[in-house]
């Protein structure tokens, strides 16, 4: 998948590409927080959310009301969880943290981190219940992209278990969703085709930005971002993943980029003045 050898790229477009498989690299910290064992983090996770939770039985829509017992009951013990609830509940958790949070915080992070430690083949069908829900809002991209960056690095067992889930949620899938699979697991090269049949660039669709290796396809789907690549905070990866992937024949990306983030595109376009 990638045409550049992971070791050999500066560490200034290796630091900035998304991880996959061919370039691994753990999830950060985000928020300023330190990284956290399973005991940590799930005080952490029992800290917050048991305040939040007496807030949760009047959020919960009708049809996710039944999934809001279970998960405050899951917080009623001291011990990290060992196993996942269903998707579904998992996913109407991701939702009361993100869709109705109060105010901003690095909660979708902190529950992928959960989920990826416990199950990475149910957080995989976890996120797919959330981005296929009809009561969603906006596309959130913090948790895919977290969510990615564990299955770059799980071993190889619990990375095909989920590789599995991911083909089995494929079928019948929405083009959104099918766009999110694509780009938790680009080495399977789907997105180029998804992102041949995109008109219009709404959504999880916009993560094929970082999957896609044809500098074609990419380029038009950097175009019809717009703006919006800024505000999600994704053209400095793009950047970094058109170099990793296309090479030489990456100019065209960084041209568009550079029209309005010419920093954004200052070490792929030295490196690629190196290469032969």
């Amino acid at each position: 998948m990638l045409v550049v050898e992971a070791h050999t790229l500066p560490a200034a477009i290796l630091d900035a590409c998304e991880p996959c498989r061919e370039a691994p690299r753990r999830p950060r910290g985000t928020w300023e927080r330190a990284e956290l064992d399973a005991a940590a983090r799930w005080a952490l996770l029992r800290k917050n959310r048991m305040k939040q939770a007496i807030r949760w039985p009047k959020l919960a829509s009708a049809e996710r009301a039944p999934h809001v017992a279970p998960l405050v009951a899951r917080f009623e013990s001291s011990e990290p969880p060992t196993s996942l609830l269903e998707p579904a509940v998992e996913a109407t958790w991701m939702w009361l943290e993100t869709e109705k949070a109060a105010t901003p915080s690095d909660a979708a992070e902190q529950i992928v981190d959960l989920w990826a430690s416990v199950d990475v083949a149910v957080a995989v069908a976890s996120l797919v219940a959330l981005v296929a829900s009809a009561d969603r809002g906006p596309a959130r991209m913090e948790a895919p992209r977290r969510l990615r960056a564990h299955l770059s690095c799980v071993d190889e067992r619990a990375w095909a278990e989920a590789r599995s889930v991911a083909a089995r949620l494929r079928e019948g899938a929405s083009p959104e969703t099918a766009s999110l699979l694509a780009y938790l697991f680009p080495e399977d090269d789907l997105s180029n085709a998804l992102a041949r049949k995109v008109k219009k660039l709404t959504g999880y669709h916009h993560l094929l930005a970082l999957s896609v290796t044809d500098p074609v396809l990419l380029a038009s789907l950097v175009k019809k971002g717009d703006n919006g690549w800024g505000t999600s905070k994704m053209q400095g990866a793009i950047a970094a993943w058109a170099a990793a992937t296309m090479g030489s024949k990456a100019g065209p990306v960084l041209d568009v980029l550079a029209e309005r983030w010419p920093d954004n595109v200052a070490a792929e376009r030295a490196w690629l003045a190196t290469e032969p």
